[in-house]
């Protein structure tokens, strides 16, 4: 069947259909495990709410303790409208089938010793009506997320998530402190699924050395309550509109000159499950005075923008995953190229001495005579 229950069952918001009880292949235990995907008619693929255990295939068995599980198997519970919560044998998308005689011992291949069973449509609420059955886990216990950043030459560059956490429902707050001094680094996460999965750097900061991250908590998780009736909102007494205060003209920022020396930047890209999850700089370059385009192939979807100071790349933020990526490529737009050196003046031109004037042939007085004797 392979259907992803998350996707493909509605859900109030912060719940989640979970394995009550799990016992994996290698005897860890779990409760309320995340269910993944159906992968046959009573086996699930399931992952512990923490995240540190691989995601397994595992049956449902008629138990309704971790402790009466074998290897591989799991157990979860429904409460019948006016009957009592018993162990599930299988889910689909609108029915549920619960054991009529519950909590028998299950055997090495995952069959019940009894065969009783009834079939109900399930529901997120409490069950309201004759067959009709409630079928709803407690969300997992919120987990904060945990993260480590990198600096070059004073400048927070990167930042790696070591722990995405989970509950979350938006973006968290991220705060970057060091313990050798530093100041001006900013961060932003990005939430997919109600985890963290990355953490862009906005702003390098300066003066850094050991720097530290930390990550807002998610919210705590609450139990779905039915929606009430929404009270009409009386209509507001409209309020007079102030007369705008002029915006003054911003002086024009000078257009900052390239430098005489240009590179393009290089960085290699992560990618998880065909996600891009991050970008690692190899070369930040140089002479960059905007931000480059980045370029994101090998899937689809995957977009990413650039931070750059002191005209080099010092950032490059995931903004969104994208998908289907196995071996992609990151390509960063290369920076202006360096202007020409002005041309040296011409030397102005000398002029040539005047020519001597001529004397006047018919001239014939001596110099120093005067006419007549």
């Amino acid at each position: 069947m392979n259907t992803p229950i998350q996707e493909t069952w509605t859900l109030p918001p912060n719940s989640q259909v979970l394995a009550t009880g799990v016992r994996f292949a290698d005897n860890t235990t779990a409760e309320n495990a995340s269910i993944l995907n159906q992968t046959g008619d009573v086996t699930y693929m399931v992952q512990d709410a923490a995240k540190t255990h691989t995601p397994e295939v595992v049956s449902l068995v008629n138990a309704n303790s971790v402790a009466a599980l074998l290897p591989g198997q799991a157990f979860i519970i429904a409460t019948p409208f006016g009957g009592t919560a018993s162990p599930v044998k299988k889910i689909t998308q609108d029915k549920v089938t619960v054991y009529t005689t519950p909590n028998t011992v299950p055997t090495a291949t995952g069959t019940p010793s009894t065969s009783g069973e009834a079939e109900y449509t399930w529901s997120t609420a409490p069950a309201a009506k004759e067959g009709e059955a409630t079928l709803i886990s407690p969300p997992p216990a919120p987990v904060t997320a945990t993260a480590t950043a990198g600096a070059t030459d004073g400048a927070v560059t990167s930042v790696t998530i070591t722990n995405g956490g989970s509950g979350y429902t938006v973006a968290p707050a991220v705060t970057i402190n060091s313990t050798g001094g530093g100041t001006g680094a900013t961060a932003t996460a990005v939430v997919t699924d109600g985890k963290v999965t990355a953490i862009n750097v906005t702003a390098g900061g300066s003066g850094y050395t050991t720097p530290t991250v930390t990550v807002e908590a998610p919210p705590p998780a609450a139990t779905p309550t039915p929606t009430p009736t929404p009270t009409p909102t009386p209509t507001p007494t409209p309020t007079p509109t102030p007369t705008p205060t002029p915006t003054p003209t911003p002086t024009p920022t000078p257009t900052p000159t390239p430098p005489s020396t240009v590179t393009r930047a290089t960085a290699t890209v992560k990618v998880e499950n065909g996600v891009i999850t991050g970008v690692t700089i190899t070369n930040g370059g140089s002479g960059y005075t905007t931000a480059p385009k980045i370029t994101i192939t090998g899937g689809t979807g995957a977009t990413a923008s650039a931070v750059v100071s002191n005209g080099k790349v010092i950032a490059i933020n995931v903004t969104r995953g994208g998908s289907n990526y196995t071996r992609p490529k990151i390509t960063i737009s290369a920076p202006p190229k360096a202007p020409k050196a002005p041309a040296a003046p011409k030397p102005a031109a000398t002029p040539a001495p005047a020519a001597p004037k001529p004397a006047d042939p018919t001239s014939t007085t001596p110099k120093g005579r005067s006419g007549g004797y």
